[in-house]
């Protein structure tokens, strides 16, 4: 793949889309242009309705004046000519979307989804921006656009606004979308999007697809590497790649595990890059803690049995309250929210900001 090195001349305001691909040292055919606009009535009147009265040569003032089928209309005409405008220009790849396609009626999306298809695209992609969806409407949808649209590729791209973003993902896979979009750590706006490991995860161990040449060992090397450049952690408990996932300390687990580990692990930790161990606190058991002490009895330096198991579980119980009265979690917790608040600036931190180059700018 072409590396995107600029030369020191290049001046990006003066050089078009298509030049710049160029400039990078790659052709048309190794990029995918993203076309995409809105489709519910809220978005396409609202939000792109003085952009589409300007197109159209009217006064945006006359927004609330006009049916909603005049903007769809409107909207259907613009990515017509946008997507002719790519391929008359050699563009080959155009994959085209919709905004809050999930609150759009279907014959309204699948007729500007047409206009895109007709004119060049090759692959749509069925967005649901305020994860509204439930799996019942996923399938609705999917299987409605699947058949109006059997030739070209289909995805989804799914919010995670009411934890549904896992599930409608494989709805719509179950429901003829070849093609799904998620993201590590499942990380986006708001509630973020389809979490990259859940999906492939409920995909292999409970639906019995597995992903040719994906390496699901990898999934906890992704996991820390983003977490380090976002500064995002994940927390402990997050499925398939939490810490806590893999680990065990009621004394029923313990003991299951210490059978089969499948007893208390639907997913086997090694093939996801995890790592499994015991925790010994106040819900510990004692059978665990005996295998764990004979295991060790010669760095121990006595004999050990099950009363002498019961002694040390009585003693760590001791221990982890002790520890955990010393403890403040809520320091912790402020900690957290504060490096999260330093990821982004206040509207006080912009106005401040804004301030200071307005200095610089009345020097000028």
């Amino acid at each position: 793949m072409a590396k995107a090195v600029f030369p020191g001349t290049f001046d990006p305001p003066t050089v078009g889309h298509l030049d710049i691909v160029t400039r990078a040292g790659m052709s048309l055919d190794e990029v995918t242009f993203l076309l995409f606009t809105s489709g519910s009535g809220l978005h396409v009147k609202y939000k792109l309705g003085p952009m589409l009265l300007k197109r159209e040569g009217l006064e945006a003032a006359d927004v609330g004046d006009l049916p909603l089928s005049f903007f769809h209309a409107a909207n259907r005409k613009m990515i017509d000519e946008v997507t002719r405008y790519a391929v008359d220009r050699g563009v080959t790849r155009i994959e085209f979307g919709v905004e809050d396609a999930s609150r759009t009626p279907l014959d309204l999306l699948i007729d500007v989804a047409r206009a895109a298809i007709d004119a060049g695209a090759r692959r749509y992609v069925f967005a649901d921006t305020t994860g509204s969806l439930t799996p019942e409407a996923t399938r609705y949808y999917c299987s409605g656009l699947t058949a109006a649209f059997p030739g070209i590729e289909r995805a989804t791209h799914f919010h995670d606004d009411f934890g549904l973003a896992t599930i409608n993902t494989i709805t719509g896979i179950l429901s003829g979308f070849n093609v799904f979009t998620t993201t590590i750590n499942g990380l986006g706006e708001r509630a973020g999007n389809a979490p990259l490991h859940c999906v492939v995860a409920a995909l292999k161990y409970l639906y019995g697809l597995e992903i040719p040449g994906f390496h699901y060992e990898r999934l906890q090397v992704a996991k820390q590497l983003v977490e380090n450049l976002t500064g995002i952690p994940v927390q402990a408990k997050e499925p398939v790649i939490g810490r806590n996932v893999y680990s065990h300390e009621s004394g029923i687990h313990t003991h299951g595990v210490g059978i089969f580990r499948c007893m208390y692990e639907p997913i086997p930790y090694e093939e996801v890059g995890g790592n499994t161990r015991f925790v010994y606190g106040k819900h510990s058991g004692s059978a665990s803690l005996l295998t764990l002490l004979r295991e060790r009895q010669q760095e121990i330096g006595c004999p050990v049995d099950s009363e002498f198991a019961r002694e040390v579980l009585e003693a760590i119980k001791e221990l982890r309250n002790a520890v955990g009265a010393e403890l403040e979690p809520s320091s912790f917790i402020r900690q957290y929210y504060e490096n999260l608040d330093r990821l982004g600036l206040s509207e006080e931190e912009v106005v401040a900001l804004a301030q200071t180059v307005a200095r610089r700018y009345t020097r000028v």
